[in-house]
């Protein structure tokens, strides 16, 4: 489960979760060779080289007459010097979750899968994206403020990264659950982007949804309390926590056993991945097992961590969570 990125060599690899990927094209620094698009087709599929050039050149000129239709293209490209943010979300899943009786109110399945693909999608952009945070069923990534990936549009950046993410889920489905919760129906998952002007907005942005996590775990701890504690049905349970405050939610917790205060820090302060250099000062933030790295730290290295901590309360030149804000962006380039 290591996710090391060396860097510095001709040809770079990233051993991801146990996959082995070339990463030239995805350094911009990186050496890069020049080769035909056609030299990577299979030699099995040599037969086809011909009508593949051919459909080719006979594309070139079919554009000299029809490019006009490029024309009615939406222009999205987003400003410099601005970050851009998109947050991915579970479409319709609850119905998912009863569909595979996910456990209650939290699957730790569901979290470690849900930072596993995370992590790809922040490794796939190859140190572009600075941050990612997750809980429940979503997930932001904060871009490093003056990418120029896809050349800034926003239809593109949000579709690719959609698309990464619900590939990334499907195909990790069977590493965190065994043949007794096989995938049945496919995920789905919306997304939006946001650009945000100033670091500041970025911080705000965080706390925003970091807030929203400790908002939906304590009603959700709550709430499966009082179905599973209580035998209270689901509309009666929803009934009796109409119009109760933060107050009102811990007592009923604590009537029935349960700190909140005592709750696993991944339940309520979500996950952050973010890209970190060596070890880090980790300090007492909780690191999560599945992306936690056991390795040699070199000079030079440059990783993921899945950490579970205070972002509001957070320093803004914080080494681990806000360096990648700064200067560690070009550092993973090289």
């Amino acid at each position: 489960m290591d996710l090391i990125i060396q860097s510095g060599t001709r040809v770079d690899y990233t051993v991801f979760f146990g996959m082995k990927m070339d990463t030239r094209r995805c350094h911009p620094g990186a050496s890069s060779v020049s080769r035909s698009p056609l030299a990577s087709v299979p030699r099995s599929l040599n037969g086809y080289r011909g009508s593949l050039r051919d459909h080719a050149q006979a594309g070139e000129m079919a554009n000299s007459k029809y490019e006009y239709i490029k024309s009615f293209e939406t222009e999205d490209k987003i400003i410099p010097d601005v970050y851009i943010t998109v947050r991915v979300d579970g479409r319709a899943f609850g119905k998912f979750a009863e569909r595979h009786a996910l456990h209650k109110p939290v699957d730790e399945r569901l979290v470690a899968l849900f930072n596993e693909v995370a992590a790809r999608v922040v490794q796939a952009f190859s140190g572009q994206v600075a941050l990612a945070y997750g809980h429940s069923d979503e997930y932001s990534f904060v871009f490093c403020r003056n990418v120029d990936v896809f050349r800034r549009r926003a239809s593109k950046i949000l579709s690719v990264i959609v698309s990464l993410f619900s590939s990334a889920f499907v195909r990790s489905w069977e590493k965190h659950f065994d043949a007794s919760t096989p995938l049945q129906d496919l995920p789905s998952f919306d997304g939006r982007l946001l650009i945000l002007p100033s670091f500041r907005h970025v911080r705000d942005y965080l706390a925003w949804r970091q807030v929203d996590c400790h908002i939906n775990c304590q009603y959700n701890t709550a709430f499966w309390l009082l179905v599973q504690k209580d035998g209270l049905s689901k509309d009666e349970a929803h009934r009796a926590l109409r119009g109760t405050d933060t107050g009102m939610k811990n007592e009923i917790m604590w009537q029935r056993g349960v700190n909140y205060n005592n709750l696993p820090q991944m339940h309520r302060k979500g996950s952050v991945v973010v890209w970190c250099r060596g070890r880090g000062d980790q300090n007492s933030r909780q690191v999560s097992r599945p992306l936690q790295n056991v390795y040699t730290p070199l000079p030079t290295e440059v990783h993921l961590l899945c950490l579970h901590c205070d972002l509001i309360r957070a320093a803004d030149d914080d080494p681990l969570l806000f360096s990648s804000f700064g200067s560690l962006d070009e550092d993973v380039h090289r």
